[in-house]
């Protein structure tokens, strides 16, 4: 048995707890909703010890990858299936364990699923085209864990033998990827593991609301304003006081050897989260502290690393030397980057070609080495020889097109050349030819690591030199139990949490507290929170409401915002001010095939605008981006039809729309935000869009440009009145706070909206029972004096 299939087998073992236990389930398990209903408790607010705090969540991960399982299996026909062509039985010490290699057909090609490493999947002899099928899957119950693989091949693990007799088709069907939660059960049931600060996590910490988690020989004023002023003068110069503090926070824990702390730093939206963490890592990559950066997406990482690099190749000093130090770990897949005159001239063109050729290759070595290595691994004394030794290859360049081999000048430049490249000699790369090695080297060496929460788990193993340092962005949005992954890292001594508990939390299937994060308990238990308290992105008659209603006015407005440019408007009219809720009253709430809801005379409503924008956007060419929120999937794809046309011709023409859940858009900005509330009933029941969250991230997307041009945001909420006061929720309290303010609008006032309200109503009157469907007498009049639009 080679290497690869020996580390495969020994991931097996490591896997098995979890998949073994899903594997257990028969198909009645897997559709009884009541399977753990009460084996799952609440999650306490405090632990006594570290075995007791690994071992709450278990239960609730076990429930929740049920759930997950039970809920794809509901969506069976709609799910990725490939045909497997064939299927290879691999030896294996333990006899139960039934391991295979399999081949699929139309692999690689893009319209074709294939499964990848932690896929579980159903293998079943009929592709599932209808529910009915899930009754043949119930007969013939059987699953597989897909498994790493090599050489375009996919290892699985199945629940049983897996037979084809009668030369029977086989197909394989995507339920879930298991990848997170066996990692989570990992870490649920390590017994080695660093609980250095999971020991502090535990309980309340004596005095923690008010510093006390700090260690008092490290977090002194005065040397936090050393720190700063000796070695990064102008390192604030860019920064307020709430985000220089916080970069203070980071560089001295770095610093502190005496004790485990874990620091919460609160971010509400646009108030710099992002520019903050990632100067606090300019910080610690210039003392050297290897520090791990993780985020819960693949996108929210991309963000911050990004943000860094624009930091970094901003201070660089000698070329790419640094980038060298800054790893980003992970799937790349997945984060979604010219002396006799005739012989001269004869010799001078044969000189020409071969410094091109030599000389390409020689400043792609170079420039690779110092870009790439880590600082610990080369110095910058060689640094300085090799950007040397290629501005005296460019000089030699020149000189030769200009004035020839044989001048003087040229000799000289080609002398310094070579005495450069010779002392370069002396140099050693590390002897490493296998990519593997190389990975690896890379990884010990570099002083910033950034990967997701999940990937993470792969350090333990992979990861010799010790991390000091963990930074998580986005905390609040993390289950509590896979903060523990990077959490138990070796040698790990601090941990800097970032996040806003007042955003959506984790989405989850399951309750009983289990998608609370880490963050969310420890402010529930009254620990500190470093609070950045300017925000930069909104409007101030935007911001105001979520300042009140979500923080309790502890943001202020950056000065950015307050400026008089702010006041323009992308369209013309009082409802198109920087803030105003629309109100379409006429509007009929209606469910998709996925029971999803939606309501086409909003979206009507929703669909003029994005159009008046883009006329206004080709009359002035102002560039503006369009970010349409709706919490209804069907509502979000019935939007996204009508403005096709937009997006296509959006990005590099200076308009851009975006069409997006409130999940979907949590973190994002955009210069004009229109949310599509889309309930419409005489109960007032709002459902799932009265929680707070939701409506704090639907409310505080839209964003001020900070340069000349455009310098505006509009936010426009659509939603219907009657409904939304009724709900007795925080929409009722926008909406008369809307009135208050003189930003509340009937959508029907203005022509254009009107009109898109009656073609939309004509069009559902004519489907509708009238029993059921509505048109005041006003809307009617509106209907009659147009309806030559409309044939019967």
């Amino acid at each position: 048995m080679d290497h690869q299939e020996t580390s495969v087998e020994k991931e097996g073992v490591a896997d098995s707890g979890l998949i073994d236990l899903v594997f257990s389930w028969s198909m009645e398990d897997v559709l009884n909703r009541n399977l753990y209903k009460n084996q799952v408790t609440e999650i306490p607010d405090t632990f006594s010890t570290v075995t007791s705090y690994m071992k709450t969540f278990i239960p609730s991960l076990v429930e929740e990858t049920h759930a997950d399982l039970l809920s794809s299996m509901e969506t069976l026909p709609q799910a990725p299936t490939c045909e497997i062509l064939a299927v290879k039985p691999k030896r294996h010490k333990n006899a139960k364990d039934f391991s295979y290699v399999i081949i699929i057909r139309g692999s690689g090609e893009a319209e074709n699923y294939e499964p990848q490493t932690g896929d579980l999947i159903a293998l079943t002899d009929i592709r599932p085209t209808c529910s009915d099928h899930l009754n043949r899957l119930r007969d013939s119950y059987l699953i597989a864990y897909v498994r790493p693989g090599r050489d375009n091949r996919l290892f699985i693990r199945s629940s049983k033998p897996i037979s084809r007799g009668g030369g029977r088709k086989l197909f394989a069907v995507f339920l879930i990827n298991m990848t997170t939660n066996v990692r989570i059960w990992k870490a649920l049931i390590s017994e080695k593991a660093n609980t250095n600060i999971i020991k502090n996590v535990l309980q309340v910490q004596p005095n923690s609301s008010q510093g006390g988690n700090s260690c008092s020989i490290c977090f002194s004023k005065k040397k936090c304003s050393a720190a700063v002023s000796n070695r990064w003068p102008s390192m604030g110069s860019d920064l307020n006081d709430s985000q220089e503090a916080a970069v203070l926070n980071c560089i001295n824990l770095s610093k502190c050897t005496h004790q485990n702390t874990i620091k919460l730093i609160w971010g509400p939206p646009g108030t710099g989260k992002t520019k903050t963490v990632a100067m606090s890592l300019l910080a610690l990559s210039k003392l050297k502290c290897r520090t791990l950066t993780c985020a819960p997406t693949n996108v929210a990482l991309l963000e911050v690393t990004a943000r860094l690099l624009g930091l970094i190749n901003q201070s660089l000093d000698y070329g790419k030397y640094g980038l060298g130090d800054i790893i980003l770990f992970g799937n790349g897949e997945r984060m979604k980057i010219d002396n006799y005159d005739d012989l001269v001239e004869t010799f001078e063109e044969f000189v020409r070609e071969k410094l091109n050729s030599v000389g390409e290759h020689v400043e792609f070595c170079m420039v690779n080495l110092y870009t790439h290595l880590p600082t610990s691994c080369i110095s910058l004394e060689v640094v300085t020889d090799m950007i040397g030794a290629l501005d005296l290859l460019n000089s030699l360049k020149s000189l030769l097109r200009e004035v020839g081999f044989a001048n003087e000048r040229s000799q000289l430049v080609l002398k310094d050349f070579l005495r450069k490249l010779r002392s370069l000699r002396k140099f050693c790369v590390p002897n490493l030819k296998k990519l593997e090695k190389i990975r690896k080297f890379c990884l010990a060496n570099a002083s910033l690591i950034f990967c997701t929460v999940s990937s993470s788990a792969k350090l333990q193993t992979e990861e010799k030199a010790p991390l000091d340092l963990l930074v998580i962005e986005e905390a609040a949005q993390l289950k509590e139990c896979e903060s523990a992954i990077p959490l138990q890292l070796p040698g790990l001594r601090h941990a800097v949490l970032i996040g806003d508990e007042r955003q959506l939390p984790a989405m989850i299937s399951e309750k009983a507290g289990f998608g609370r994060s880490l963050f969310g308990r420890l402010l529930l238990l009254g620990h500190e929170r470093h609070l950045l308290n300017v925000q930069y992105r909104m409007h101030p008659s935007i911001s105001l409401f979520p300042k009140r209603e979500f923080y309790n006015n502890q943001i202020l407005d950056g000065p950015n915002v307050k400026q008089g440019s702010y006041e323009k408007s992308f369209l013309s009219g009082k409802m198109y001010g920087c803030y105003s809720f629309i109100d379409v009253a006429n509007g009929q709430e209606e469910f998709d095939r996925g029971h999803s809801r939606k309501n086409m005379v909003e979206v009507a409503v929703v669909c003029e605008i994005v159009a008046s924008l883009y006329r206004e956007f080709i009359r002035t060419k102002k560039k503006v981006s369009v970010g349409v929120i709706s919490p209804y999937k069907a509502q979000v794809n019935a939007i996204q039809e009508r403005v096709t046309e937009y997006s296509e011709v959006s990005g590099t023409d200076g308009f851009s729309v975006s069409v997006q859940s409130v999940d979907g858009f949590q973190g994002g900005e955009d210069d004009v935000i229109i949310i599509s509330t889309v309930r419409c009933n005489e109960e007032g029941y709002v459902g799932f869009i009265s929680n707070l969250q939701r409506a704090n991230v639907m409310l505080t997307r839209a964003r001020c440009f900070c340069h000349i041009a455009v310098v505006h945001a509009l936010s426009l909420d659509f939603g219907n009145e009657a409904t939304l006061i009724r709900s007795n929720s925080i929409w009722k309290k926008l909406i008369l706070d809307a009135k208050k303010r003189k930003c509340f609008y009937n959508a029907d006032e203005e022509k254009n909206l009107a009109q898109a309200i009656a073609v939309a109503s004509w069009s559902l009157a004519k489907f509708a029972s009238p029993m059921n469907f509505r048109i005041p007498y006003k809307r009617l009049r509106t209907l009659r004096s147009i309806g030559k639009w409309f044939p019967y």
